[in-house]
């Protein structure tokens, strides 16, 4: 389960598909499918708004779906698709951050530089710090109550506790860059995962106004999709600077535009997963199959969900009859 599954119905106020991401084998094949086979394991993300999730079947655009190896479960496999690709389009797709270095071509160390992944317990940001890393980037993590969970991932090359306070935590990174690259190294690139409460404001504050944020939220304080997020006084906080640009790391560009982009990092996530590079957000199973969907949908509009993915089984909705 995702934000964006309570978020986008209030969003347009009307009954809309939801459930982005799903696992499971596959049950049959379109004609042009070549790269999967009647009954293999499958995670997948699907079309936003026209394929839902939530349901006993679903249908899967190939070119968003990985294998899962076997060392990894169905639950943790559920939790990839629509996260990961976000981090992904943040950090590498030539119209967002456009990073010079990537897991396909990672930098080597002397050549390094610093990233801030804002938000790295969050499901987005634990992936863009994982992808960050393997490109050879120099990782300052930041998060509050999920920072165990960040030092678990083995990713973070500086790990900072933003409740300290804002100034603390700006202080922090730009000790960690100078640490590493010199007293007049300044940071350029940020992954804000968060993008509320004054996230942005403060990444702008540790580039000294002048660098890219990648963000997973609109930055216009009246667009719909962030006045139903969790900050109930978005216009609080200060504009940026015109020096300080933003990218919005918007997911469904991978079944558009960005198609030949997300083809290429599914594939990648699959392979990872099985070569143990790459670690799955922790899955958290709502007990009652669909029926739990609501308790899921309440827990994620009270912010009660933190550094793990809420995931349902649908052969534990009561009353379905399998095969049917």
């Amino acid at each position: 389960m995702n934000p964006k599954d309570y978020k986008v119905p209030l969003w347009f106020e009307k009954t809309v598909i939801e459930g982005s991401d799903v696992s499971g084998t596959v049950a049959a094949l379109g004609g042009d499918v070549n790269d999967f086979a009647v009954g293999d394991r499958v995670a997948a993300y699907l079309r936003i708004g026209k394929d839902g999730g939530y349901a006993e079947y679903s249908l899967v655009p190939a070119f968003t779906a990985f294998k899962i190896p076997a060392n990894v479960s169905f639950e943790e496999a559920s939790t990839v698709g629509l996260a990961a690709m976000t981090a992904a389009l943040g950090l590498f797709a030539p119209d967002r951050l456009a990073l010079p270095a990537t897991p396909f071509n990672p930098t080597r160390a002397e050549k390094s530089l610093p990233i801030v992944i804002y938000g790295a317990s969050s499901s987005v940001g634990a992936y863009a710090l994982q992808l960050a890393k393997l490109s050879g980037l120099y990782t300052i993590a930041v998060a509050g109550k999920g920072l165990p969970y960040v030092e678990s991932l083995h990713c973070a090359d500086v790990l900072i506790d933003y409740r300290k306070g804002e100034q603390a935590t700006v202080a922090a990174i730009k000790k960690a860059v100078t640490d590493k690259f010199g007293a007049d190294a300044k940071l350029e690139y940020a992954y804000d995962a968060i993008s509320e409460n004054g996230s942005m404001q403060l990444l702008a504050k540790a580039l000294d106004n002048k660098g890219k944020i990648a963000i997973v939220l609109p930055r216009d304080p009246t667009h719909k999709l962030r006045q139903v997020s969790s900050s109930n006084e978005q216009t609080t906080f200060d504009e940026l600077p015109e020096t300080v640009v933003t990218v919005e790391s918007s997911v469904p560009s991978a079944h558009d535009k960005d198609k030949d982009f997300a083809s290429k990092y599914f594939i990648l996530f699959g392979r990872l997963l099985e070569e143990g590079l790459f670690k799955t957000n922790r899955p958290k199973v709502l007990p009652g199959g669909l029926l739990g969907i609501e308790e899921g949908l309440q827990l994620l509009k009270n912010g009660q969900v933190s550094a793990e993915k809420l995931v349902v089984r649908i052969d534990e909705t009561a009353g379905l009859k399998p095969g049917v």
